[in-house]
């Protein structure tokens, strides 16, 4: 469905200009890029059963899914703003390495709350097997 268009685009995106982007527009050393990539996929492995288990943990008024739902648009926003805005070429290496990174794994962290919900938010809409 339509939810599943953020994922989407972002790994479009992504894919065909993030590592370019990292190289040649923030100025980040080639081995600090392919160091960042290894971590986010790592973390990435981690991250999603951790946010599905937070997500089943969570008990709200207005249930388990849409609080995730509605948070984490606005947080996955400022993190993919951070993303492609750099630091200047004048900030030193190691911290225009670690701003990439935050803000990567940020936006790495929201898709994965929204996903996780539109998932598991379907099969909760009714309990009979059969309207599934």
């Amino acid at each position: 469905g339509i939810g599943e268009g953020v994922q989407g685009m972002y790994i479009t995106i992504a894919g065909y200009y993030l590592n370019a982007f990292f190289l040649e527009v923030a100025c980040i050393d080639p081995m600090y890029v392919g160091v960042m990539q290894a971590v986010q996929g790592v973390f990435d492995a981690l991250n999603d059963p951790f946010i599905g288990w937070l997500s089943d943990k969570t008990r709200t008024r207005w249930g388990r899914r849409r609080p995730w739902l509605l948070f984490a648009g606005p947080c996955l926003a400022v993190c993919y703003f951070g993303l492609w805005n750099s630091l200047p070429a004048s900030a030193p290496q190691v911290l225009r390495f670690l701003y990439a990174t935050a803000t990567y794994f940020g936006v790495s962290v929201g898709i994965t709350s929204i996903q996780v919900q539109i998932g598991a938010l379907v099969p909760e809409l009714t309990d009979d097997y059969n309207e599934r």
